[in-house]
Parts: C-alpha cells; sequence; structure tokens
C-alpha cells in the first residue's frame, strides 16, 4: 500500500486544475449527502436520555439489553474507502 500511495500522490500532483475541480465537485457532493444520511439517521434514532432515575414500575433486576440487529446504523462515511473481502 505505501508504493501504491506513492504513486497516486506523484499523480495528484501533476494533475492539470480542470481535472482536479471534478474531484473537488465530486467530494462536495459525497459530503453534502453523507450530511444528509446522517441527519436522518439522528433524527430517527435519538441519542439515549442520560441521568433518567427508574420509575418505580421497573423491577429492580437486571434486563437484557436490545439485540444488535434492532440497532440502526450510522451511513458509511464517503471519505472513508471500505473493501468488501469475499471468500468464493
Amino acid at each position: 500500500f505505501l508504493e501504491m500511495n506513492k504513486i497516486m500522490i506523484a499523480s495528484w500532483k501533476t494533475i492539470d486544475v480542470f481535472a482536479r475541480s471534478v474531484f473537488d465537485e465530486l467530494a462536495e457532493e459525497g459530503r453534502t449527502m453523507y450530511q444528509k444520511r446522517v441527519a436522518v439517521y439522528e433524527e430517527s434514532n435519538p441519542p439515549p436520555r442520560k441521568n433518567v432515575k427508574p420509575s418505580s414500575s421497573i423491577s429492580s433486576k437486571k434486563t437484557k439489553s436490545q439485540p444488535q440487529a434492532d440497532i440502526a446504523k450510522k451511513p458509511p462515511n464517503p471519505n472513508v474507502l471500505t473493501l468488501e473481502v469475499r471468500s468464493d
């Protein structure tokens, strides 16, 4: 990966202004889309309230937490490259 990084950096430095502006526009579109997705996620999944005293109707026994499948996943960050590894 180090060699690939060096090649990409050298290529980026030699790219012309027009081509660079195309990538800058794509990056801005990606950031905007990500911010919208995060806003939708946060609206539908508000953070848990802190410092809430349990009501007397709830037993003092510990209960199992919700399964992880019930928790909605946050949308992926467009600035992070993710790779899917398959073992076919």
